[in-house]
């Protein structure tokens, strides 16, 4: 199963590893970077424009939008969420939206 993700999920990842002030940043960012079968989407104009269409339509926050527009565009067919506000939106979507248990 190939996964798919924009480098703002590493970002978010990355951001609360930095506040612990971690000496283990650099191995953690090393290997969230190279996950086998893990495509790191880039994020186009496209997946902007996207975005703001999803945000402006759904009301939800940028970084959602960006997460959402980029499995549209690059045709996931699952998106996996801890976001109880993102599964509810999952009949504007062409992919499943499942909750991470």
């Amino acid at each position: 199963m190939g996964l798919l993700a924009s480098p703002l999920v590493l970002q978010e990842i990355m951001t609360g590893i930095y506040k612990l002030r971690t000496q283990h940043a650099e191995e953690i960012y090393s290997a969230l970077a190279t996950v086998k079968n893990l495509e790191w989407c880039p994020y186009t104009l496209e997946v902007a424009d996207l975005g703001a269409k999803i945000r402006s339509e759904l009301g939800i926050k940028t970084p959602d939008a960006v997460h959402l527009a980029t499995a549209h565009v690059y045709r996931a067919k699952k998106f996996i969420t801890n976001d109880q506000e993102i599964k509810g939106k999952e009949k504007y979507f062409p992919f499943k939206i499942e909750l991470f248990a």
